[in-house]
């Protein structure tokens, strides 16, 4: 990987904040000001913002000085270079300049400048170029827009934060909500899974015209007024739509992140071959997401020396997976459980059962983190620890962070993936992978349903990639039948 560092152990939380990442803020306030990401109170030099969380003094301040004096009625029409050795690239060194070029109808900001100080909505989701025809693009109506060139990552995901001064609320009523935005070519949106407090998932459709989101909120949550698409590379170029004034339909862009995508092994335990729960090509899935088309789809209760493909890389020494489990079972019914991740495991229905164990042999990362996906259609159950490598694994609610430890955690029939509920992320780990479920138990009239029904594993490098992978050349592409 061209910008591939070994992290410290206190980078790799379950967030992902020690990835390698450039942050960027589009500063130009309604009245032409610049807005700083840092306003001293809610948000100091450290406090880590965004998706990707990263200090605020590591955002970079995109701000056309032109139009200062004019304020909303000035076209946003600039270029700006961040430059090699560049102290705000976040946990990598930047070795070669990064150009950014943006433009907009004007600038615009959620409150008025006298109101933001007192408002709990963080500055880099303040202000934001505004979704108004843009003129600085001939004869093609498109609002904000944006290109970066020179981005140092062999693949990257790109994080876009949205934002405006209308209101609307998540489930779209009356058709409100976020315009899909164009990335590198395709249409991007976001559709919630059952409710709004589910995050959804990412959809890529050319043709869609599904609005998504909610406004305003105060920090960055996926699915509301933000969007990452994965496993991108070359250079970047997001175009948005012209917003509808006449309705609450609008696509502003406030910031966006280009973070470094870690290649990973993504295996979902997908019932039989005869009756598959498969993680479809089209969209992106998994806690650390990557392409549906990345997902590898394993069948039955046991396999054995079963080769593992990883993404974009041509394996020089085979990783094999090996897997054995009383049994496979599954949700027959989408509404009960949308992620398809979730949707098939390894386990069984409701008799007792000794837990499942899997190996895979032949990393070919320096370090790297797995995250364990559970599942059960069990009311009112509880997952049993996790073993990896030899250590037992759970969930402190009170820290929210896996830890050590032998005691129960979560709760049962998640619609998603959310760690501590139906997912623990287990860093730092070297060497192959051992894991073993918990048994299960059935209910008593004391004890809950315990189990440890396995849905799938990523194995996400957070080291670098050894030379037993080699890099393809690659443009990998999300798609929807």
């Amino acid at each position: 990987l061209t910008a591939a560092v070994t992290l410290p152990a206190w980078a790799q939380d379950a967030t992902g904040g020690g990835t390698p990442s450039l942050s960027f803020s589009f500063a130009n306030n309604r009245d032409g000001s610049k807005l700083s990401v840092v306003d001293g109170t809610s948000v100091t030099a450290d406090t880590e913002i965004g998706v990707e969380p990263v200090p605020a003094n590591k955002w970079i301040e995109l701000y056309d000085s032109d139009a200062a004096d004019a304020g909303s009625d000035k076209v946003i029409n600039n270029t700006e270079k961040v430059s090699a050795n560049d102290k705000r690239a976040h946990n990598f060194t930047l070795e070669s300049d990064v150009t950014v070029t943006y433009s907009a109808k004007n600038a615009w900001s959620v409150k008025e400048v006298d109101e933001q100080a007192s408002s709990n909505i963080q500055p880099f989701l303040q202000s934001y170029l505004d979704d108004g025809d843009n003129p600085a693009v001939d004869g093609n109506p498109v609002g904000a827009k944006f290109t970066v060139t020179g981005i140092p990552f062999d693949s990257y995901d790109v994080i876009i934060y949205f934002a405006t001064d209308k209101e609307f609320a998540v489930g779209n009523s009356g058709g409100n909500g976020f315009k899909p935005i164009t990335v590198n070519g395709t249409a991007y949106s976001w559709t919630q899974w059952q409710s709004e407090t589910d995050p959804g998932y990412l959809v890529s459709d050319a043709a869609s015209t599904a609005v998504f989101g909610s406004a305003p909120e105060s920090t960055a949550i996926l699915g509301k007024n933000a969007i990452r698409i994965p496993a991108l590379s070359g250079d970047l170029t997001v175009t948005g739509p012209v917003g509808d004034g006449t309705t609450n339909k609008r696509c502003s862009i406030a910031a966006f992140q280009i973070v470094e995508a870690k290649p990973s092994f993504n295996i979902n335990f997908a019932q039989t071959a005869d009756d598959p729960y498969d993680v479809p090509a089209s969209g992106a899935y998994g806690l650390a997401p990557v392409p549906g088309a990345f997902w590898q789809n394993i069948y039955g209760a046991s396999g054995t020396d079963v080769a593992l493909s990883l993404d974009g890389y041509n394996l020089l020494s085979d990783t094999k997976l090996t897997f054995s489990a009383p049994g496979t079972w599954r949700f027959p019914n989408d509404n009960q459980v949308k992620d398809p991740i979730l949707r098939g495991f390894l386990g069984t229905h409701t008799n007792a059962a000794d837990g499942s164990t899997v190996s895979v042999s032949n990393i070919p990362f320096t370090q790297y983190d797995v995250i364990v996906y559970f599942a059960t259609n069990e009311e009112n159950a509880v997952f049993q620890p996790v073993t990896i490598n030899g250590k037992a694994y759970t969930w402190d609610a009170e820290t929210q962070a896996t830890v050590e430890g032998k005691a129960t955690f979560g709760a049962s029939r998640g619609n998603v993936a959310i760690y501590g509920t139906n997912a623990l992320r287990i860093p730092g780990l070297t060497g192959d992978l051992t894991l073993a479920t918990g048994a299960q138990t059935v209910k008593t009239d004391t004890e809950p349903f315990k189990t440890g029904n396995l849905c799938g594993i990523q194995i996400v490098c957070t080291g670098e990639v050894t030379d037993a992978a080699v890099p393809l050349e690659r443009n990998p592409t999300i798609s929807v039948n």
